[in-house]
């Protein structure tokens, strides 16, 4: 429940500054949801990777933007309509996808150690590990690009 309540502050909160704070309260939500279910090691890496970088990036961008100082953003844009069908197309699929993929139940021969997860990591899904970081670096740089586009002009 604390998850979705600061899931829903995030994408409606009209001040940046505490909806990356609400990002981090539903990221560290998640992770607790990832204890309970003895998935320890996925807690522990979207600890570390949202709310020991995604959070603190996001403070950062929003502290160098000076979007911190207004903290009424506009109500709305021309891209809400758009946006509420695009997510709820994405829920539709992953509703469907939910409901024809039968739950497998998991037992204790299924479990996977943490050095087995960094063995496959770094050899048979090495290229894919890449993408993703290259992938990650690039909306980094359209993130810093997009928010000095209005200085500069």
């Amino acid at each position: 429940m604390i998850a979705i309540i600061a899931a829903v502050v995030t994408v409606t909160s009209r001040n940046l500054l505490y909806a990356v704070l609400a990002l981090a309260v539903a990221s560290l939500a998640v992770a607790g949801l990832m204890l309970t279910l003895s998935a320890e090691f996925l807690a522990f890496v979207v600890i570390l990777v949202y709310v020991g970088a995604v959070v603190v990036i996001g403070v950062f961008a929003v502290m160098l933007t000076g979007q911190f100082k207004k903290p009424t953003l506009p109500p709305s844009n021309e891209l809400k309509i758009l946006g509420a069908g695009v997510a709820a197309a994405l829920t539709g699929i992953l509703i469907g996808v939910v409901l024809v993929q039968p739950i497998a139940p998991v037992s204790a021969a299924h479990t996977v150690s943490v050095q087995q997860i960094g063995r496959l990591l770094l050899t048979e899904y090495v290229l894919p590990f890449e993408l993703v970081s290259v992938l990650l670096l690039a909306a980094l740089v359209g993130a810093i690009v997009i928010a000095r586009g209005k200085e500069a002009q």
